[in-house]
This record gives C-alpha cells, structure tokens and sequence, in this order.
C-alpha cells in the first residue's frame, strides 16, 4: 500500500473525541491532508505571571507536565466511549464490497473520521480499493475494521488508503468484520460481516458533489426562481429558489445522475441532464427559462362525476421531469407552466383505482383523470379460541407469482411515489427479512433504497449498495410522514385491527386474492381464496391466527467456533413461492431467533467460506410435560470450507494468461475469486472439496468456465472468441440513431446492454461465438430484434459479424375495451399485437380498457384473451396512427 503523506498521520493525535471537529480536507483525495496547528501557551494572568520567553520557569514546567497528563487521561477515557457507545442515528451512504459474496447488509455510520492508522496483532491481513462513482481512486479515506463479535476491548484495526485507493488492514484475526469508510469528501458508509481471510475487497464509495449554475431569460438572470433536482440517488426531489443572481446550489449530494429543471410564473426551463460522477469540477448548469403552457383538470368519480381527492403524477413522453400535485377537495388541480409537447397525467386515491392513463398535448383543454372504486374485503381476525385479536395487520395479495399487494405499506407508497417522494418506508421491518427493498439497477452494480433488510435472500448478488436517508433531513428522510389525502368514510380502510378484531381493506383490484393477517407471537393467517370483482364487497371473512413457538440457537463451525453473519432461514411445509418463510442473521456470537412458525419447517443455513446445511424440524414434538409454546433449541454446525483450487490460466496458443481473473461460479463459495499472477498461476482457497466451476474473465476473451476438482493442477486455457458491430438507422429517413439503447443476448444466457454512439454503431467484443440477438425497445418506435451468427475469430478483438443494419419504424398506438359476451367489460385481459417475430401485450385496467403504443404498422391482428376466451380483429394502420375505440370481445367469462 502507498504510504500515507507525511503529516496525514503520523503528526495527529493518536485519538480523536467523538465530538470533536476534524480539520476540514481538501477536495482533492490525493493531497496531502492539513494539520492543525500546535496549540499556543495559555496567556499569562495576574496571579500568574508570564514566564521568560526562552526558558520557562521549573512550576511551568511540572504545570504543563500535569497538564499532559490529564489530557491523555480525558483522551483515553474518550476513546473507551467512542469503542463502546451503541450506534446513532443514520446518514447517507453509499458503498459496495465485492467480491468476496456473502457480506452483510450495508449499513451507515456517523462517527467522525479518525485517519490514524493502527495494526493489530493477529496474522491475517485484508487488502482493498477503494473508488468513487466514476470508477477513480479514493486517497487519504480511512478504513476502520472491527470484529462483529467485538467487546468492550476490542482493538479497531485503522488503514489509510494512499492515492492509489488501495490499503492494507494488518494484524487481524479470522472472523467477520464491519468496515466503515470515513473522510471529509465521502458520505460514511459501513459493511457488515465482511470475512477475514477474504479475497481482494473493492469498495465503492459516494463522494459528496454539489450541482451549481444560473437560471436566465433573454440574457438576463432571474431571481426567485424555483429550481428543483431530482435522481435516482435520492429520495424524492430537492427544490430551491435562485438568488439576486440568478444563481442556484445543491450541496452534500451522493455522486449520481441529476436532473435539474426550473419554474418561474408562466415559464420553464428544460429538464437537464447532470452527471455528478467523481471528483470534478463540474461546470456550472446553465437553465434558460422560455414560455410554458399551462396543465388544468380534474380528477373525478366515472360513475357519478363528483370530483376526487387525489394524488396527481403527469409525465413527459420524453426527458422531462415529471410533476406532481395534489387536487383540492372537488378534484382541481393546476401546474403554471410545463414545457409544450404530449404528456400524460394518473391519480391515486386510497380505495380507488384509476380508470386508465390520460393522455394529452399540454396546453389544449381540460385533462379529466377518472377513477373507479375499488373491491372491499371486511372480516375478523380471532385467536384459536376464538377471542378477537388487536394489533394485526392486514393485507390482500394476489393469488399468482409476483402479484399485486394492497396493503397500510403499499398504499403509503403509492402516495409517495405520486408525490414524487420516496418510498423507503417500505423497507422497514414491517416488511419480510430479505424482501426486495426498491432494487433499481444502476450499471452492473444496482442501487438500494434503504434501509437494508438485515440478512440478505439466498441467492442475492453479492455486488449491492445502498443510500440511505438521514434521520431528521426533510429533503432525504423518504421515512417521514407525510399529510395523508382526505378519505371518503365509504372507502376508509382499516388496515391494524382493534379490540374487536375487526379489519376493512378497500381498493382491491379485481383478481383473485388471498387477505392475510399477522399480529407478535402469532403465525400468519391466510383466507381462502377471493375472486373480486370492482365495486364487490366481500363481508363475512375470519382469520384464525395461531400461536406458533421461535426458534433459537447457535450457529458454529465443526470446532464449536461461532459464526457470525450466518443466513438461517424456515420455510413451513408446502409453503408456495416461500410464502411464509422466516429469515435472520447471526449475531456476533453466532446466536439467533426466528419466529414464530409452527408445524414442520425446512431449515437452511449458510454463511460465507463454509458448506451448507439443510434440516426438518418439527415443531409440533414437545418433551414430557415440556411447554408447547417455548422456544425450540435448534443449533446448527456449518463445516469450514478448507479446501483449494489452483492451476493456471493459459491463452489459446498456451501462453500465461497473466491478470485473468478467475471466478467461482456457483456453489458455497460463488464469487470467490483471484487474479492470475505470474506464469498465469492461481489459488483459490477456502473452498468446499470436490468439483468446483471456475469462470474466467479477461478484456481479450470473452468469459469461459471449467470445471475442476479442489487441489492443485487446473489447467484453463481460454479460446477466441468474436465480436459485431452494428447500425441503428431510421426506416423512413434512413438517418442513423444516436442514444438508442439495446439488449444483446447470446448463449450461456449471456446478456449485454449497449447504448447506439453519435454514428447509431454499436460494437461488442469479445463475446461468445454462437447465436445472438440485438432487441431494440425504445419509445417512438416499433420493437425490433435482429439474429446473428457470430463465428470464432483467430486473434483477439476480432469482429466476426461486421457491417449489420438495424432499422427501425415508427409505431401507432391502439386503444380500445374488451368485453365479455353479455357486453361488460373484462378487466385482466390479455391484449397481443404480432407481426412476424415482434410481439406486444398488454393488460386490460379495471375498466377493460387497454392501451398499446409502438405497435407495428401495416396489416397487423389484434387478439384479446381472457382465460379460455379469444378475440381476434385486423387493422390496417400507418407510421403515426393513434387508433382508439377498437372492441374486442372475447364471449361469456
């Protein structure tokens, strides 16, 4: 590891109190980090009379002495609260640690940066980078590593990444660690349960950035303006308002892409497009305002017409941001001034569902959104004895995979993302351990909206990152509550039963649905199955909650160590899609507490660098005169992984094939990985014995795996692949199509996204040689797929599939409703439109509307089904064409 610069270590003291201000660093990472000056001698007073300028009197001398003394006392009384104090509130953070798979959930931290590095005593050692957004090197950031099962002694090992953004933690112990990543121009960030001894770690940091610039008019700059930013790297969107300059600001923002837009009276400006990646500097966003139109409507009842309270999203068909307002209380709402072009407006209201989305060309007429009611399930939720139960919570979800949720949880994010707020209040412990918190993809690591469940699903990528809002900032904090809209008593849900035991849910869509009820100690309940139909109310209903017993224990190696950060998970017998499983962690020591469940369970447990394990338990076999409802013991042994794999990687003319990396793939250990050093040699340790699939990867070949058994004497010698290029080009004016994005898909599964350059080309190699497949799904235009045959090139980087045409056309749109044979309207509908291999469907909305837009032109067919019951009708349409009022009918439901 590059050392640190002199002064960015050595001279600070060797603690900081954890409240103390830490002299600010500079921008950039690799300079060298300022020092505080020495502390000055107290001034003389009259009692105490100045000392002689060059030698200090003997009293002064034993007075500093004391003096010394108790501020090292004060110092190491600091430095015991700051090992021993419990965590605080959260702050934004975003990091990354892969590989080695298996790390814990990644989590944030505010304690100050303390770059003083310190060396422990053990005799492993973790080696890392550490980049920024961008891909760049982070320096003068330090890296604190303490043992999950840490007590009060415990010894923080501190390294301080040099310029390069490598650094080494010496003197560790095996086990598992938090890392935290502290320093001056990086939002703190911490991960959990990171395995020691492990492969090169990288972590991926966010800097703090700022998007700064003007808002003017015809030259001049305007004041007062209201300039808003939103991206996916935040919660929400952040306003302010331009000063006398016409200048604008957002600091302490995580490294990402923005999108910055203004308003003032009647004009707008643009949404812009801002990439904040890296260290910078960044240029100034210049916003120029031009004449907007105005958006007026009105939300409605489609029954009677009465106006709606409402939550109200209207979106651009292109780049532009979207707007989000509430109604007032006859359904009215209002937007000064949005840029001109086609828009489309929705609303969400509590028990209703919207009738379909609007569109409209800005600035011509009244845009009227309407809404239908919703189904209504009502019931009871009792014990085993039949005596209500308070406190449980319920919901209707429905009855297939992946199915719609209606629930307190899924009706506050709709309101939030109609809001334009963000909607992490859904990742809170309400929700099941390991449920999908916000996953957003970003590139080939993804983002999650935070806070992250504790222990991540089997099977979770083990590249992942978080940004979590700060506890108390109203412009992050996406758990805040928010001003609910006023409900309708007809359509008022109560989703936490009382006394009574007495639940109502309201805006059920119409499907088939399963309500659900949950309260402490108890094992969840679910209803028969529910056919809803819009407006229906079902009445009537009873949920029997049982009492079900947790499960405790401790989970070890077969040396009774224990380990941390082991994944146990409890899925009841004949549960459908792990429906009803229970999932934990454990804690430092190794202990954990799951529950309740009941019945027979399947227990799975695995934790990183070790085998895993697979048991029944029966919950319902109690000793003699045992209690039925006590905790079950339940320990776990888990075998270390100690085997080894290694070899070497070899180019196809049996050459080394040196900085190959070589990859588990698959198994326990998936994502274990090294790189090739010299002589193309590896090893990969910690490994469970037997076969093992290795994938390798290098810049010259495209990725290849092998299988191998544990041991010494792998030999993966790589072959050539081949590569395409290809152009994008307009159908009707043969133009060449910058910016469109692409999914190329090739054997192995294999799958690359690519986005058209300035030309419309796109080139990718290596790759696979094999059948491929370029897709094009982007607005505007028709969907489009093309198949290659890509050959086997003789040296690398070669292009083997040259000079490809992609064209594509401009799509209409259809509209129209589906019906049944008696003439009412079949909601859940499956409308396809095909023309050769292009295929597109869409689904009837609650009103059997539909709606499909990019659809091929010519002679295409139309078909429409519902369960048994087809439909069929041809149309002629042309590049452009908006049809609308087609029926379909599909016979008797």
């Amino acid at each position: 590891m590059a050392a640190p610069d002199d002064g960015a270590a050595g001279d600070r003291p060797a603690e900081v109190p954890p409240d103390a201000e830490a002299p600010a660093a500079p921008d950039d990472a690799a300079t060298e980090a300022t020092v505080p000056p020495p502390v000055p001698d107290v001034p003389a007073t009259a009692d105490a009379p100045a000392p002689a300028p060059v030698t200090p009197a003997p009293s002064r001398r034993r007075g500093r002495v004391v003096a010394l003394g108790l501020a090292a006392v004060l110092i190491a009384i600091a430095a015991v609260l700051v090992a021993t104090r419990p965590s605080v509130r959260l702050t934004r953070g975003l990091a990354v640690v892969a590989p080695p798979p298996g790390p814990g959930p990644l989590v944030t931290s505010d304690r100050p940066s303390v770059p003083t590095p310190v060396v422990g005593t053990g005799a492993e050692q973790l080696s890392g980078l550490v980049v920024d957004g961008a891909g760049l090197p982070v320096g003068d950031l330090s890296v604190t590593a303490l043992p999950e099962s840490a007590g009060p002694k415990a010894i923080a090992v501190v390294a301080i990444t040099g310029p390069d953004g490598h650094f080494d933690l010496r003197g560790l112990d095996p086990g598992r660690y938090r890392i935290s990543l502290e320093g001056d121009a990086i939002f703190t960030a911490e991960v959990r349960f990171v395995p020691v001894p492990a492969d090169l770690v990288r972590f991926v940091v966010a800097r703090q950035v700022e998007v700064t610039g003007t808002v003017a008019a015809a030259g001049q700059p305007i004041a007062g303006a209201t300039v808003a930013l939103d991206s996916d790297a935040l919660f929400g969107d952040r306003t302010t308002t331009s000063d006398a300059q016409g200048r604008f600001a957002f600091a302490e923002l995580p490294e990402g892409n923005y999108r910055v837009w203004a308003a003032a009276d009647d004009r707008v400006a643009r949404a812009v497009r801002v990439p904040r990646l890296g260290r910078g500097p960044f240029a100034d966003v210049a916003l120029v305002l031009e004449a907007g139109v105005a958006v007026s409507g009105r939300v409605i009842d489609r029954q009677t017409g009465a106006g709606v309270v409402a939550a109200v999203t209207v979106t651009a068909d292109g780049d532009e941001a979207p707007r989000h307002l509430r109604t007032d209380a006859d359904g009215r709402f209002r937007i000064a001034a949005v840029p001109p072009g086609r828009w489309s407006a929705d609303a969400w209201a509590p028990g209703w569902l919207a009738a379909g989305t609007v569109d409209f060309t800005a600035g011509r007429g009244e845009v009227t959104v309407e809404l239908v009611p919703g189904g209504i399930a009502e019931g009871v939720v009792v014990d085993e004895r039949g005596a209500p139960v308070a406190g449980a919570v319920v919901a209707a979800v429905e009855d297939r995979i992946g199915g719609r949720e209606v629930s307190a949880l899924a009706a506050d994010a709709q309101l939030r993302r109609a809001l334009g707020l963000g909607v992490a209040a859904l990742a809170s412990d309400a929700l099941p351990v390991g449920a999908d918190a916000q996953f957003v993809a970003r590139g080939e690591l993804g983002v999650m909206l935070g806070p992250i469940p504790f222990a991540p699903p089997p099977g979770a990528a083990p590249l992942a990152a978080a940004i979590v809002g700060a506890a108390g900032d109203p412009d992050v904090d996406a758990a805040r509550p928010i001003a609910p809209l006023a409900i309708d008593p007809a359509y008022q849900a109560t989703w936490t039963t009382g006394a009574d035991g007495r639940f109502r849910i309201t805006g059920v869509p119409a499907g088939s649905f399963v309500v659900t009820a949950s309260a402490p100690g108890y094992v969840a309940a679910h209803s028969r199955r529910l056919d809803v139909a819009l407006g229906q109310v079902v009445v009537g209903l009873e949920l029997v909650l049982a009492r079900g017993v947790m499960i405790a224990g401790q989970v070890t190696d077969q040396h009774h160590a224990p380990i941390a950060g082991a994944q146990v998970r409890f899925t009841p017998d004949g549960a459908i899609d792990g429906r009803g499983a229970v999932e934990v962690a454990t804690d430092g020591d190794g202990r954990y507490r799951a529950g309740p469940v009941t019945g027979v369970v399947a227990v799975e447990a695995r934790a990183w660098g070790h085998g895993a394990f697979a048991g029944v338990l029966d919950t319902r076999k109690v000793a003699p005169g045992g209690d039925p409802l006590a905790d079950r013991d339940y320990p776990i042994t888990l075998v270390v992984a100690d085997a080894a794999v290694e070899g070497v990687a070899e180019d196809p003319s049996g050459l080394p094939l040196v900085g190959a990396r070589i990859v588990v793939d698959g198994g326990a250990s998936d994502g274990r990985s090294t790189v090739a050093g010299p002589g193309g040699r590896f090893r990969i340790a910690m490994l469970p014995e037997g076969a093992v699939r290795l994938r390798v990867e290098h810049p010259d070949y495209p990725p290849q795996t092998f299988v191998d058994q544990t041991g010494d004497g792998a030999r993966l010698r790589v072959r050539f692949g081949g590569g395409l290029d290809a152009l994008v080009f307009d159908h009707h004016t043969g133009a060449p199509i910058a910016g469109i994005p692409l999914v190329a898909t090739g054997p192995d599964r294999a799958r690359r996204e690519l986005t058209t350059d300035p030309g419309g080309r796109i080139r990718l190699v290596p790759i696979e040689p094999g059948p491929w497949r370029l897709a094009v799904r982007t607005p505007g235009y028709v969907g489009r797929s093309l198949d290659v045959a890509v050959g086997a090139g003789d040296r690398a980087g070669q292009i083997t599939a040259p000079d490809l045409r992609l064209e594509l056309e401009r799509g209409a749109t259809v509209s129209g409703t589906v019906r049944d044979g008696v003439g009412d309207r079949v909601a859940g509908a499956t409308v396809r439109v095909r023309r050769g291999d292009d295929e597109l469907t869409a689904r009837t909305d609650a009103l059997g509307e539909f709606r499909l837009r990019d659809v091929p032109t010519g002679t295409i067919e139309l078909v429409a089904t519902r369960g048994p019951a087809t439909a069929t009708v041809t149309l002629e349409l042309r590049p452009g064409d908006e049809r609308g009022g087609v029926d379909l009918t599909v016979g008797a439901r």
